[in-house]
């Protein structure tokens, strides 16, 4: 009430106040996923070395790949037709759509998995590569993903259902907090952080389901709802141009790590994907706004209110600066001393911090680019430019890793990263006239220059 109160005090405009004040929710699941991000980094790496940190990093990254691609989109298409459901009163359908997601997402994730075990099976037989994947970890991937899918598409559904609080909770501190807690008491070598990932992985897939369940079984009973017949070659339909943004959005993040692992061993890939995860926290105020401000985009823009929108987007760019610009020159000139804090190993991660913080400072200053476009009818031209930021990092990567290892690898994540920012910025720009980034005694007058007549 205390916090309301003193927002209610500050001298901005009512949209402004709800990016600063709104989905209070929402941003504090956030911090807490990140002060837990930080604390499993922290533990892994004091508990296990850069040997366990590589196999923790290889884990996650391609878990969070084939996630996204298990769930075929329907994750996503999720909350946009629980939503829909529910605006119409079609109750009777949230059990059948729920039912038909997992009948058809299930089985394709089990597939997956299979074929990993067979992919696992070859290379421990030297008939082809491992991809830089440890048998172990392979196992570990295989055995996790149906439950990995079913999680997606358990908090996504929750999310429709205006549970904000639950779902956010299951996708990030839940499942962070407790692999934090099991990796602090577990015995065990490198392997160890990764079994506990997916052990706590399936518990929340699980818990997911159960409230979902719960959830419906609310919702009928409160509306007398009586099962109504879905088409789920509607949603698939729905479903499946989403997947190509997220996968592809994706793979940006995780193709870095992935290749390098093609390349150089386990402790290299943990150094490496540690220097990447602090350098992330300069996006922690973006993601946040995000969360809150995409629905206000879509609602700004529809309803024709331009000049507010225009306004809003300023102060939210102005915000993201104010707030990333500090923590980016600090990870910039103290990289060596932070890296030090997890070993002496880790030291040699630093220029890939440096390299990394200002890609993320230029990701972040961008403002929220990716929101904008899907909500304001852009999804199509921001598809291609993350799909054509796939190839480029691809390209990147093979001629950069072999001869630079992590420096490569980093050079062509920051250079993707900032590419496909800047490009959404500039097709946001020319279409409406807006400037997503803000440069302190630039931007203003600049917009202003823009905004003048002819």
């Amino acid at each position: 009430m205390k916090l309301r109160k003193l927002l209610r005090k500050l001298p901005v405009k009512k949209g402004q106040r709800e990016l600063v004040g709104g989905g209070a929710v929402a941003f504090a699941y956030r911090i807490l996923g990140f002060l837990f991000t930080y604390g499993l980094m922290l533990v892994i790496a004091r508990r296990f070395g850069a040997e366990g940190n590589g196999y923790y990093n290889l884990f996650t990254a391609w878990m969070a790949v084939l996630g996204v691609l298990a769930t075929l989109g329907l994750s996503s298409s999720n909350v946009r037709s629980v939503a829909e459901y529910s605006a119409k009163g079609q109750w009777g359908k949230l059990r059948p759509l729920h039912n038909g997601v997992l009948r058809t997402v299930v089985p394709f994730a089990l597939l997956l998995g299979l074929l990993f075990l067979a992919w696992r099976e070859l290379a421990l037989r030297g008939v082809v590569g491992d991809g830089g994947l440890p048998p172990q970890v392979m196992l570990a991937m295989a055995v996790t993903l149906p439950f990995s899918a079913l999680l997606l598409v358990n908090v996504e559904f929750i999310r429709g259902t205006k549970r904000v609080a639950v779902s956010e909770l299951l996708r990030s501190p839940a499942l962070l907090g407790l692999t934090l807690l099991a990796v602090l008491f577990i015995p065990g070598e490198a392997m160890a952080p990764v079994v506990a990932n997916a052990a706590v992985i399936a518990l929340c897939a699980l818990l997911g389901y159960g409230l979902v369940r719960r959830y419906i079984g609310q919702i009928e009973a409160k509306h007398q709802a009586k099962p109504m017949a879905i088409n789920m070659r509607e949603h698939l339909v729905l479903a499946l141009p989403m997947i190509i943004t997220a996968l592809s959005s994706s793979l940006n993040g995780r193709l870095d790590t992935i290749m390098l692992a093609w390349y150089r061993p386990s402790d290299i890939i943990g150094i490496y994907g540690t220097a990447v995860k602090i350098s992330i926290g300069i996006e922690f105020v973006i993601g946040a706004i995000k969360t809150i401000a995409m629905p206000k985009i879509a609602e700004m823009y529809h309803a024709g209110r331009h000049g507010e929108l225009k306004e809003t987007l300023d102060y939210a760019a102005k915000l993201v600066f104010w707030t990333t610009a500090p923590v980016t020159v600090v990870l910039i000139v103290f990289a060596a001393p932070i890296m030090s804090i997890l070993g002496p190993e880790f030291v040699a991660g630093a220029p890939i911090l440096r390299i990394m913080a200002l890609a993320h400072f230029i990701s972040a200053s961008s403002g929220m680019v990716g929101a904008f476009l899907n909500m304001t009818g852009g999804q199509v031209a921001f598809s291609r430019i993350v799909v054509a930021a796939v190839g480029i990092n691809v390209l990147l990567n093979l001629l950069l890793i072999p001869p630079f290892g992590m420096l490569g690898a980093a050079t062509a994540a920051g250079i993707t990263l900032s590419l496909w920012n800047i490009a959404g910025a500039v097709l946001i720009y020319r279409k409406h006239r807006i400037n997503m980034y803000y440069v302190p005694w630039v931007t203003n007058r600049s917009s202003k220059h823009a905004d003048q007549p002819e």
